[in-house]
């Protein structure tokens, strides 16, 4: 059994994932505000093609057992638009964090996720598993947009 396959270890990952978010969206913020937008993205990227590589490079041993050009191939479509929407994510940052300040724009990020999870885990987009939008999910996305409510007005 490996250490993903531990329900605690993945939310605990996944806290430190939501950390790291903010974070970025801080130094994004900051760094936008003293050079232009597209500069601070090409940056971030970089950072994390870098990491990334590392990442696969220990990960993987060289995966040298991996056919990449057929894999990548029989990907869907939807698989290479992850970095548009990272991209997309990241400019919006840039500009809205000094505009509206970091907790704002995290805290609508996050019931923007919030939202479209729950449409993705109901229909089943993309392949992933179906999970009811149930009342329950109701009335947690309702307080979720009531708690940034609050955040934003105060």
């Amino acid at each position: 059994m490996s250490v993903i396959d531990n329900a605690g270890f993945c939310i605990f990952l996944s806290i430190i994932g939501g950390v790291a978010l903010a974070i970025q969206s801080t130094i994004n913020g900051a760094a936008g505000m003293k050079v232009p937008g597209n500069i601070v993205s090409y940056a971030t990227f970089l950072g994390g093609t870098i990491l990334s590589m590392i990442i696969w490079l220990g990960e993987s041993k060289g995966a040298t057992n991996l056919d990449y050009r057929t894999e990548l191939g029989n990907s869907p479509w939807y698989a290479w638009m992850g970095g548009l929407c990272g991209a997309f994510y990241v400019f919006t940052i840039i500009i809205m964090i000094p505009r509206h300040g970091v907790g704002i724009c995290v805290a609508l990020s996050v019931v923007a996720q919030m939202v479209m999870a729950m449409i993705i885990d109901n229909y089943g987009f993309m392949g992933n598993t179906t999970r009811d939008y149930t009342v329950y999910r109701g009335i947690s996305t309702i307080g979720f947009a009531l708690g940034v409510t609050l955040i934003m007005r105060y």
